[in-house]
């Protein structure tokens, strides 16, 4: 099913090209068709005009969204696509008068004739245990525990790794694919790979009937007692009550996965709460 699925794909891109390279007319707005050719990219994509005022289309990708070809109608002229939201990153793109797409960042998407097509890859999150929500800038959507590490992404852009509500640190994917993290300490590169490093952190409170959290690990509602987690080094973490309060109390691993503060005082509801912190094994 999956090499049908990925053969259907080929062939609608390899469609979308002749088309594309086939004499256009513009519509009554003076608009020509345009594809957009995302490649293995799912993420979010916004396109501006030389304003940036208002986007004059957008594609909503996520996890679960599979990558599509989109067809937008754009007149003559300098444009710019954003990726992601927020933390978006742009590049521009220029429509002649016959409707043919030149891209503005030749290692990041090309175009050929009327489509603008996306450089991409597939990149490997190994995460080396840790088992929280996480997601990659840019790509759109969290990834939980069971969904898959294999994210696709566009080359020679800069993106984060990011923990739920927390930490994050910065790397790169150049034009062949390999990865480079900008924070050593807490993950390493490779082609098409991020490997993330971990440390086995131990989480005691001084009163073990207490609930409580650590925001973006997953899991049941509240831990009791004592918990071990595996955590991406060099990034900072919230732990919380589970009393719906939203008081938290912060802690960062820092570049030798030693957790700073190691005791945490919690004071929520009148009360005061005391966790203590150690790293276990790497």
């Amino acid at each position: 099913m999956g090499k049908l699925l990925l053969l259907f794909k080929m062939l609608s891109i390899s469609l979308v090209l002749l088309l594309s390279g086939c004499a256009k007319e513009p519509d009554e707005n003076g608009r020509f068709p345009i594809w957009i050719v995302p490649g293995v990219y799912a993420g979010h994509w916004k396109i501006y005009d030389n304003t940036k005022r208002h986007p004059i289309t957008k594609r909503f990708g996520g996890t679960k969204a599979p990558p599509t070809i989109e067809k937008v109608f754009l007149r003559p002229g300098m444009y710019s696509l954003r990726l992601g939201d927020a933390e978006g990153e742009d590049f521009g793109f220029f429509v002649d008068g016959r409707g043919n797409v030149e891209s503005g960042r030749a290692g990041t998407a090309k175009g050929f004739g009327s489509s603008l097509i996306f450089l991409t890859t597939y990149m490997n999150v190994e995460r080396k245990g840790f088992t929280g929500v996480w997601r990659i800038t840019k790509t759109s959507g969290d990834r939980r525990i069971l969904d898959s590490n294999l994210v696709g992404v566009i080359k020679n852009i800069d993106y984060n790794f990011a923990i739920a509500h927390t930490g994050l640190f910065r790397f790169h994917v150049d034009g062949h694919g390999f990865v480079s993290t900008k924070q050593a300490s807490s993950a390493e590169g490779g082609v098409n790979k991020l490997t993330l490093k971990t440390a086995t952190i131990g989480v005691k409170p001084a009163n073990l009937k207490e609930t409580w959290v650590i925001w973006g690990m997953g899991g049941p509602p509240g831990r009791v007692g004592e918990y071990h987690f595996d955590l991406v080094c060099g990034l900072n973490y919230r732990l919380a009550q589970d009393d719906g309060t939203g008081n938290y109390a912060g802690f960062e691993l820092d570049e030798n996965c030693v957790p700073t503060p190691e005791t945490i005082v919690l004071r929520t509801k009148g009360k005061t709460l005391k966790f203590d912190l150690n790293r276990l094994g790497i």
